[in-house]
């Protein structure tokens, strides 16, 4: 056989010798990578896990402790025997306006934390000018105000930005605004529960309905469109709130300053709706 003849035969065979290497290689890359989202996943599962027994366990409590960060018995995780201590972070004060439960896992690799939060109406649930107000519906002038520090604290979830986000519906949250004025869309039927808090104006749409139990709060003013419906609401504006035509709302409307409803409107006084409001849990 001729030189150039078994040159043209050794570098195919080197070449395909290379691509298997390299095909082996991603595909030990692959199997690597699968390994890790799955050891990930099972972490996950169990962070989750314990995190949800610890929450239930400290909701059964008819005292909590006071606030602060209490260290929790060492866990061990599978797989691997990964030691862990996790934390439990209480931040509570009786009728505080937003009261919070977090487990954090430190591990290896970073931090894991669940959240829960119970969120009060300024005053407390149980603050006279609610029930009072329950009879009619609504009232102005005078009463608490909103803790605008505290919900800057846990603005962990911002407002939708567009009207596709509510499509899916609301899933109770609490959503903090950016802190200027904010338009809910409208023509929209928004199923779910939710708080929304924002430092400047909301308005909602007008032809919207909130199917759920929803908070609107503001530290200014919350305008009302026409033909709006809200079943289940608590409306608190830091300065007033004026509705429109054809609305029904069944719930409580607090301002501090005035209300100015349309004679065509509807408010009929309903005292659960100030009652805690307690999210899901949430990775913050």
């Amino acid at each position: 056989m001729k030189k150039s003849e078994a040159g043209f035969i050794v570098l195919p065979v080197l070449f395909l010798l290379i691509l298997l290497a390299g095909l082996t290689q991603v595909m030990l890359y692959l199997v690597l990578d699968e390994t890790f989202y799955q050891q990930e996943f099972l972490r996950y599962r169990q962070f989750l896990r314990i995190s949800s027994g610890v929450m239930e366990a400290v909701a059964r409590q008819t005292r909590l402790p006071r606030t602060g960060t209490y260290q929790l018995p060492q866990v061990e995780l599978y797989p691997g025997k990964e030691a862990i201590k996790p934390q439990l972070t209480l931040d509570y004060q009786p009728h505080q306006q937003v009261q919070s439960i977090t487990i954090h896992f430190p591990y290896v690799d970073g931090e894991w934390r669940l959240r829960k939060l119970y969120l009060e109406p300024p005053g407390g649930c149980n603050y006279p000018l609610y029930k009072e107000t329950a009879q009619i519906g609504y009232s102005s002038g005078g009463g608490p105000k909103l803790d605008k520090a505290l919900f800057k604290t846990y603005s962990d979830r911002p407002f939708p930005r567009t009207a596709e986000d509510f499509t899916d519906g609301l899933k109770g949250y609490l959503y903090v605004g950016p802190g200027k004025d904010y338009y809910f869309p409208q023509g929209l039927k928004i199923a779910g529960t939710g708080v929304f808090y924002n430092q400047g104006n909301m308005t909602i749409g007008a032809g919207s309905t909130f199917t759920g139990r929803i908070w609107f709060l503001s530290q200014k003013n919350i305008y009302v469109g026409d033909n709006v419906r809200l079943p289940n609401a608590f409306l608190f504006a830091q300065d007033s709130i004026k509705v429109g035509r054809n609305v029904e709302v069944c719930g409580i409307m607090i301002a501090q300053n005035n209300i100015e409803m349309d004679e065509q409107s509807i408010c009929r006084g309903n005292e659960h709706v100030v009652q805690t409001f307690i999210t899901p849990s949430y990775i913050p």
